[in-house]
């Protein structure tokens, strides 16, 4: 398709942003941005199925809780999300985790065993590896052959369950890695691609042929950061909850631009541009389009354009979550706390992924007599919890902290928030799959896909992946322009 034969299929050129999640904000602020910045007159509208902004992320306050339903922060390591936060005027709310929220748990025979620091991002601690209780003697000795494992030479992708247990044995895997990635990606390690989850961890290998020796080189390279495992300097959030970015950015774009309940149903390609197809409302004509959904969606939306495009799409699978916070008297939970949190490997047999101490994690998340825990469950690991009632899912999230912090009463305070699909499983071969993608998308010059399906399922993967996508739509649509004033000065 020549997306060049014509100046504009509107009197001002046209992006359309189909998606108001983190994605497709971050994606029409950063065109805002750019209009701005060059004096270029361009008209930006975003396409939301839903009755409000945000995607996943979402805060309500109740009852004096203030109540993630989504994530409940994001790393500070990546500098995106903290960026787009400067630059809307929100740095002054951002706030870290409290100092008694320094280290995470790991749930081992039905007790909170302290996750060996530095873990995550990575690259870890050894010496915090080899100290840690999680691992038996055996575990410990298992780890230190690492170094004499033979790397993998033939290249391809594995999962992550099994590179771990090929590299650092059996225990490793299942208190370190399993409930990590479980609780990350709430997916399946046995299938989940180990270049995409930890590609720290696969390029080390690749490299050095050693995990372990990576880890040695990186902690010996300058400017390399070193985890200090102190959760206040790796995680960020806001005063009042992630809901204030949504806020701050829909606020910020010019009225009229997001436009609610306005479900897209296909993409059509129309001469230099393209006609959005939506439901219940006339089609709007536009230059160019930045797809920020899920991968199904973006796959139904593209079925008309191109076939190939929407099959590779529709191959990236998602699981879905739902979040239980429950609020307790400080005085009915004995146990000290001490962390941000817990996760729950396999082998535990409990029916949640993992447990957020939010008021402990957080300043001012519940009234200072209470106690709220936000639970995640659902996941590959336990995809038919999602189907429960409201009121089973509060018991069950309540059945599951009780015997491990000693809980002696009822909640005070229930809320389950629902996040189907939510959450993208990056299979062995992802990257290869994804390769193919954008090599079809590439056929359209003024389309883009953007969002947690491609390369990175956190906040500031979504923010990068939004923006990137801004920043070439905007580059395309004023060169194409340019090239039309040169072609109409020469006539």
């Amino acid at each position: 398709m020549n997306n060049n034969a014509i100046r504009s299929v509107n009197a001002v050129p046209r992006v359309i942003v189909i998606g108001a999640g983190i994605t497709g904000l971050s994606a029409a602020h950063r065109l805002s941005e750019l209009c701005a910045e060059h004096g270029f007159p361009l008209e930006v509208t975003v396409l939301e199925g839903r009755d409000r902004p945000g995607g996943v992320i979402s805060t309500r306050e109740s009852e004096g809780f203030t109540v993630e339903e989504g994530p409940d922060s994001f790393l500070r390591t990546k500098p995106e999300a903290v960026g787009l936060s400067s630059r809307v005027g929100l740095a002054p709310l951002l706030v870290g985790t409290n100092k008694e929220a320094d280290k995470a748990f790991v749930l081992k025979n039905g007790r909170l065993v302290p996750m060996p620091a530095g873990l995550f991002p990575g690259p870890p601690r050894m010496t915090a590896l080899f100290g840690s209780p999680l691992l038996s003697i055996g575990g410990k000795l298992r780890m230190l052959l690492e170094a004499f494992i033979p790397g993998n030479t033939s290249g391809g992708d594995e999962s992550a369950a099994s590179f771990m247990r090929r590299r650092f044995g059996r225990e490793a895997y299942e208190y370190l890695v399993e409930p990590l990635l479980s609780g990350i990606y709430a997916g399946d390690p046995e299938t989940l691609s180990v270049r995409t989850a930890l590609p720290m961890l696969a390029k080390m290998e690749e490299e050095y042929g050693s995990v372990t020796r990576g880890m040695r080189r990186s902690a010996a390279s300058p400017g390399v950061p070193k985890n200090g495992g102190e959760a206040s300097g790796r995680f960020a959030a806001f005063d009042r909850g992630m809901g204030t970015l949504v806020s701050a950015l829909h606020s910020r774009l010019p009225g009229g631009t997001v436009r609610l309940r306005s479900r897209v149903k296909r993409i059509e390609a129309l001469g230099g541009g393209f006609r959005v197809h939506l439901n219940g409302a006339a089609p709007m004509d536009c230059d160019a389009v930045i797809v920020a959904l899920p991968a199904p969606g973006a796959a139904l939306v593209t079925q008309g354009l191109d076939l190939e495009l929407s099959l590779g799409l529709s191959r990236i699978k998602y699981v879905s979550n739902v979040v239980i916070n429950l609020a307790y008297p400080k005085s009915e939970v004995p146990h000290h706390l001490g962390g941000s949190g817990f996760l729950v490997p396999s082998s535990e047999r409990l029916p949640v992924l993992a447990c957020t101490f939010s008021s402990v994690k957080f300043k001012g998340r519940s009234p200072d007599d209470t106690v709220l825990f936000r639970v995640v469950a659902g996941g590959a690991r336990n995809p038919v919890i999602c189907g429960e009632e409201d009121s089973c899912l509060v018991d069950i999230a309540h059945g599951a902290l009780s015997p491990i912090l000693g809980i002696k009463s009822a909640p005070v305070f229930g809320m389950v928030s629902r996040n189907p699909e939510s959450t993208p499983h990056y299979a062995v071969g992802h990257g290869e799959l994804v390769a193919r993608i954008n090599e079809r998308a590439g056929r359209f010059p003024s389309l883009r896909l953007a969002g947690n399906a491609y390369g990175g399922a956190g906040i500031p993967d979504c923010v990068r992946s939004g923006e990137e996508a801004a920043g070439e739509i905007f580059r395309y649509v004023t060169e194409r322009e340019a090239r039309y004033e040169g072609r109409k000065s020469c006539g």
